[in-house]
């Protein structure tokens, strides 16, 4: 496994159900490496710590969709300016260990925890959106990488079919 920081790796950074069924390629370059590391670094991990020390116990972070290929992006329906493309989004979930088993931290939880962290400038987002489709729901977040960050701080949700700014802060 390649690392691209203490509780990231690579290979689930990229993994795509989609690209294996499909037969996509989904290799980012060595530049896309070192944005998804820049965005562990200084999102995921960042978020990791605050969501340990808010629950007191170990939480961990699940990339359900990381860095995308173009030819990734196009066949889940991304948007053409997404920031998967740079590797500089990723939709996750939580789950904490309550007495050595994994219990999902709900996603309007998740969702509002990071709203309240950047308002408290403890984290930087670009982007967050609480997200639906059909039965799953998700949480995408994103940062630019180094140099780059605008810090939008833009919260948004997907109801009826579009999207909904919920802030900005």
């Amino acid at each position: 496994m390649t690392s691209l920081s203490e509780h990231f790796t690579l290979e689930e950074f990229t993994y795509s159900d989609t690209a294996n069924a499909k037969g996509i390629p989904n290799k980012p370059s060595s530049t896309q490496k070192k944005v998804m590391e820049h965005t562990c670094v200084y999102l995921l991990e960042p978020l990791r710590k605050l969501l340990n020390e808010h629950y007191g116990t170990t939480v961990r972070i699940i990339i359900t969709s990381g860095f995308r290929s173009l030819a990734l992006n196009k066949a889940v329906g991304g948007a053409a300016s997404s920031e998967h493309l740079l590797g500089q989004a990723v939709d996750i979930r939580a789950e904490k260990n309550i007495n050595g088993r994994w219990v999902l931290v709900p996603y309007t939880e998740l969702y509002d925890m990071i709203k309240y962290w950047v308002r408290n400038g403890d984290i930087s987002v670009n982007q967050c959106i609480l997200e639906k489709s059909g039965q799953t729901t998700w949480v995408h977040i994103s940062h630019s990488s180094a140099g780059r960050t605008r810090d939008k701080r833009e919260f948004l949700t997907y109801k009826n079919g579009s999207y909904v700014l919920d802030c900005r802060i």
